[in-house]
């Protein structure tokens, strides 16, 4: 039964779910990604910050559903491929620190505590 007196507390927890969703955390906040090199960097932006890789809403805002619990699995082979096909010096190593940074990305609570 919906009580008035408890209207404010309603309409509260309302607005923090909507700034809540609307925040927007990119991988580059992630401070290993600083720690990338450039072959490693730019295929990571462009799979995860513009959704190159199948999930692009068309506004190139990030998905958390979809890159970090629908497709994870998916992610974590087109981010190691895409790296590993760019970087000649040591491709098994940086793949796997960029998917330690996409690890990091998809933490959402660890991560929001890092940038805020």
């Amino acid at each position: 039964m919906f009580s008035f007196a408890s209207l404010p507390l309603y309409l509260l927890l309302v607005a923090s779910i909507i700034f809540a969703t609307a925040q927007q955390i990119f991988i580059d906040h992630v401070p290993a990604y600083a720690e990338l090199p450039s072959c490693a960097e730019i295929p990571s932006s462009f799979i995860v910050r513009d959704m190159a890789s199948g999930c692009g809403d068309g506004g190139k805002t990030t998905s958390y559903s979809c890159l970090c619990t629908a497709s994870s699995s998916k992610m974590d082979g087109v981010i190691n491929t895409a790296v590993a096909s760019r970087c000649a010096t040591g491709p098994v190593t940086v793949a796997s620190q960029a998917l330690d940074v996409f690890a990091s990305y998809c933490d959402l609570e660890t991560l929001a505590e890092t940038v805020s």
